[in-house]
C-alpha cells in the first residue's frame, strides 16, 4: 500500500502515535505535514525530523496549538495562500485530563474540547473544500476507549471523544459523492500518554504496529466511510452503534409507569439492530407507529 504523490497532515505529530503515523506515511511515499504545538526546536521534533530525512521523504512543521482558534485560522490562511493540497488528514492531537468532574474546572474542560474536539473540527473544515472539489480526501478522528465506553474520572475526555463519532458519522454521509471518506479510530498503544494508565505486565502488549497499520488502511484507497475502528494489542474491530430490539406499546400504555415495569425487558432485548444513518432510524419509529394506526409505509 502505497501514498506516492499524497500530502498528509498530521496533527499531534511530534511524539506518541503521531510520530508513528507520519513515518509510516513516508516511509510509503506520502508527503507528510506535521503539526504539533512543541517549537521547532524542541527535541521531539528535531529527533523526527531526523528520522524523516533518512526516508527522504517531504516534509514540513508547523507549530500551532490546534485549540487556539486565532492560531488555527492563521495557518489556515497561511495554507490556502499558498495553494496547497491536502490528500489525508489525521486530527491525532489531543490532551489527557484525568479527574473527577467535581474537582474539574471548566478551564481544562474547555480545553480539552478545544483541542480534541474543535481543533480537529477546524483542521477538517479548513481542508474540507479542497477535498470536496478535487474529488478524493481521506480523514481520520482519533477517539477513545474512555469516550466509547466510559471511565471513572473521564468525564471531559469522553464528551470530547465521542462527539468526535457524532462528526464523523455527519460528514461521512456528505463526503462519500465526492469520495472525501471520513472515519474515526480508537487507538490502544504504549505511549507517553498512556503509560501512567496500563499496568506494567501489559505495556509491551500494546505496541505501535496494529495501530499504524489500522490508520495506514482508513488513509488508503480502500477504506470505508463512516465507519469507526478500534486498534490495539494485535486486534482491530469495528464499533457498531446499534439499537437494542424495541418494545413496542400501543397508545393507551404509554406511561411511565409502564415503561418501569417493562424495564427489563427493554434494557435486556435482543438481538441488535444497526441503522445505516439517522433517515433509517426514523423510518423505523414511523413504520411501528404506522402498523398500529392501520397506515401502509413502504
Amino acid at each position: 500500500m502505497r501514498f506516492d504523490n499524497q500530502s498528509a497532515l498530521i496533527s499531534g505529530a511530534a511524539s506518541g502515535l503521531g510520530r508513528a503515523y507520519a513515518l509510516a506515511l513516508a516511509e510509503r511515499g506520502a508527503k507528510v505535514m506535521l503539526m504539533d504545538c512543541m517549537p521547532l526546536e524542541a527535541t521531539e521534533v528535531q529527533s523526527l525530523l531526523q528520522a524523516l530525512e533518512t526516508t527522504g521523504a517531504s516534509y514540513r512543521y508547523w507549530s500551532v496549538d490546534v485549540g487556539s482558534p486565532d492560531a488555527i485560522e492563521a495557518w489556515a490562511a497561511e495554507f490556502a495562500a499558498a495553494g496547497s493540497g491536502v490528500d489525508l488528514l489525521i486530527n491525532n492531537a489531543g490532551v489527557h485530563t484525568h479527574s473527577s468532574f467535581e474537582h474539574q474546572s471548566i478551564t481544562d474542560i474547555r480545553r480539552q474540547l478545544q483541542v480534541d474536539l474543535l481543533g480537529s473540527i477546524a483542521l477538517t473544515h479548513a481542508l474540507w473544500p479542497g477535498m470536496m472539489n478535487r474529488g478524493y480526501g481521506r480523514i481520520v478522528m482519533s477517539t477513545g476507549v474512555s469516550g466509547l465506553y466510559g471511565d471513572l474520572h473521564q468525564s471531559a475526555f469522553a464528551c470530547a471523544k465521542m462527539a468526535l463519532i457524532g462528526l464523523v458519522n455527519g460528514l461521512a454521509a456528505e463526503g462519500l459523492a465526492r469520495n472525501v471518506m471520513v472515519n474515526s479510530l480508537c487507538p490502544l498503544a504504549h505511549t507517553a500518554m498512556t503509560d501512567a494508565h496500563l499496568a506494567p505486565q501489559v505495556k509491551s502488549l500494546f505496541s505501535k504496529e496494529i495501530v499504524t497499520a489500522a490508520m495506514l488502511f482508513l488513509l488508503s484507497g480502500q477504506a470505508p466511510g463512516g465507519r469507526h475502528l478500534l486498534a490495539g494489542g494485535g486486534s482491530v474491530s469495528e464499533l457498531c452503534i446499534a439499537e437494542h430490539r424495541y418494545c413496542y406499546f400501543e397508545s393507551e400504555l404509554r406511561t411511565p409507569e409502564v415503561i418501569a415495569a417493562h424495564w427489563a425487558d427493554i434494557d435486556n432485548a435482543w438481538p441488535i439492530q444497526k441503522h445505516a444513518n439517522g433517515e433509517d432510524q426514523i423510518f423505523a419509529f414511523a413504520k411501528r407507529a404506522a402498523h398500529e394506526q392501520g397506515i401502509r409505509l413502504d
